[in-house]
């Protein structure tokens, strides 16, 4: 029987690569853009993380032509229909951004936007 409440991830990789509007972007990520996104039902919680270790310092990534993003942002998304729920999150932001309200960022780089469902 499947698990109404299943868990799914949107999984965000991002660069932003202006060293002097980095504080801004980040105040603008944490204190808008997440909060905005979660007032949709089903968007549960969300976490960010910044890249710690350089590409030149790690060796998995020396051997490939590969860059790692800067940022990672993980979006939890409860029900048994991940893909409506973002549906209505894009709904959501672009009723936001219709209204003046600032959804987006001079100067991210989306490098991977992609849904993912638990499968243990």
């Amino acid at each position: 029987m499947a698990d109404p409440l299943a868990r799914s991830i949107l999984l965000v990789l991002i660069n932003f690569d202006d060293p002097a509007q980095e504080e801004e972007f980040n105040r603008w990520y944490n204190e808008i853009h997440v909060p905005d996104q979660l007032e949709v039902p089903g968007f549960t919680a969300a976490r960010r993380y910044v890249r710690i270790m350089e590409d030149k310092d790690n060796p998995a990534w020396l051997a490939t032509e590969l860059k790692a993003p800067k940022y990672l942002a993980i979006y939890e998304i409860e029900g048994d229909d991940p893909k409506a729920v973002l549906e209505k999150v894009w709904q959501h932001m672009e009723g936001k951004a219709a209204r003046g309200h600032p959804v987006r960022f001079q100067g991210i780089h989306l490098m991977v936007n992609a849904l993912y469902k638990r499968i243990l």
